[in-house]
C-alpha cells in the first residue's frame, strides 16, 4: 500500500513538474488521477490537484472559489452517496479538456453532465459541471428561478399550455393560470424548499426527460409536507419547456410526528405515454411515463 501511495504522490509531483507549459498528454495524464484519488476518499491529495485560487462552478451555477472550499464540496458530495457510474475519457477541448459523466445518486435517479477543466502550470484552475442535455438544462433553469423567487423567470422554462398540479390536489392549466397561482400562493406566505438536486427517470434527451426532486412545503396555517416534485420536459419548437409540474405528497407533519398525508380530494394525474418502455426499478409518482 505505501509503494502505491508513492506511487502516486511521485505521479502527482511530477505531473506538475512536467506541465509548465500546455502539454496535452501530460494534461490528460494528469487529470487521469482525479477519479481514482476520489473514489478513494483521498481529498487532501484531491484538494492538492487545483490551485489555491482555483475556481469549481457547481451543475447549479454556484461558484466556489479556492482549493480549499472545492476540497470540502467533493467530501460532501461523497458524503451524500453520489457516485459516478460513468465516466469517459477526458480529451482536449479547445483551450480546457472535458468529459462526460453519469452520476447516480441514493435514490436510484441519474444525471448526464459534462465536466470541463482548465490546467494551468500542473494545476487546474478551472472546472466547471454542466448538463449534456437540453432538457435538464431547462430543469436546472426552473430551479434556480424557484430558488431566487423569480417567477418571470420560472415561468419563461414552461409551455404555454403547461399543467400544474399540487401536493393538495389543486389543477391549474395554462402559463397566465400558472403565473397567477405561483403569485397568490407566494402572497399566502406558502414556503416551499428543495430538499434534492433533481434527478432525471429513464433515458433523457435534447427532447424528452422526466425529473423530481423532494419538497419541503409549509404552509402559514401550520401545515407541513414533504413531497415529491416531478416536471415532465418536452421540445416545443426547438426549445425545452416544462409541460407538467406534479407534486405528489409523501408525507404530513402532525401532532409533532411525521406520517401519511391527509387524504383529500384527488386529481388524477394525466398519463402521458410516450411508447418507450418504462423502467421498472424507478417511476414517477405523478404516473408519467418514464422515457
Amino acid at each position: 500500500m505505501a509503494a502505491k501511495q508513492d506511487a502516486v504522490d511521485h505521479g502527482l509531483v511530477a505531473a506538475v513538474e512536467v506541465n509548465e507549459q500546455r502539454d496535452e498528454v501530460a494534461d490528460i495524464k494528469f487529470l487521469e488521477r482525479f477519479s481514482p484519488l476520489r473514489a478513494a476518499g483521498r481529498f487532501e491529495e484531491l484538494k492538492k490537484m487545483f490551485a489555491e485560487d482555483a475556481k469549481w462552478v457547481t451543475l447549479y451555477k454556484k461558484s466556489l472559489e479556492g482549493n480549499e472550499d472545492i476540497g470540502v464540496f467533493l467530501r460532501s458530495e461523497k458524503d451524500k452517496g453520489r457516485a459516478n457510474i460513468v465516466e469517459s475519457p477526458w480529451k482536449a477541448d479547445g483551450e480546457k479538456y472535458s468529459r462526460e459523466l453519469t452520476t447516480k445518486f441514493p435514490r436510484g435517479g441519474l444525471h448526464e453532465v459534462i465536466a470541463s477543466a482548465v490546467i494551468s502550470r500542473g494545476c487546474i484552475t478551472d472546472m466547471r459541471i454542466t448538463p449534456k442535455w437540453k432538457a435538464h438544462a431547462t430543469v436546472i433553469d426552473f430551479a434556480l428561478a424557484r430558488e431566487q423567487g423569480d417567477d418571470q423567470a420560472a415561468l419563461a422554462s414552461m409551455d404555454k399550455n403547461v399543467v400544474w398540479k399540487t401536493w393538495d390536489n389543486a389543477e391549474v392549466t395554462g402559463k397566465s393560470a400558472v403565473a397567477e397561482f405561483m403569485a397568490e400562493r407566494r402572497k399566502d406566505g406558502e414556503k416551499r424548499e428543495g430538499m434534492s438536486d433533481f434527478e432525471a427517470l429513464g433515458d433523457v434527451t435534447d427532447e424528452l426527460g422526466i425529473f423530481e426532486r423532494t419538497m419541503d412545503i409549509q404552509r402559514p396555517d401550520g401545515v407541513r409536507v414533504n413531497g415529491t416534485q416531478t416536471l415532465t420536459v418536452r421540445s416545443k419548437g426547438g426549445r425545452c419547456k416544462i409541460t407538467e409540474v406534479y407534486v405528489h405528497p409523501d408525507t404530513e407533519l402532525k401532532d409533532g410526528q411525521w406520517g401519511a398525508p391527509v387524504v383529500r380530494e384527488k386529481s388524477t394525474p394525466t398519463v402521458r405515454p410516450t411508447g418507450d418502455k418504462q423502467d421498472d426499478n424507478k417511476k414517477p409518482k405523478c404516473g408519467c411515463a418514464v422515457m
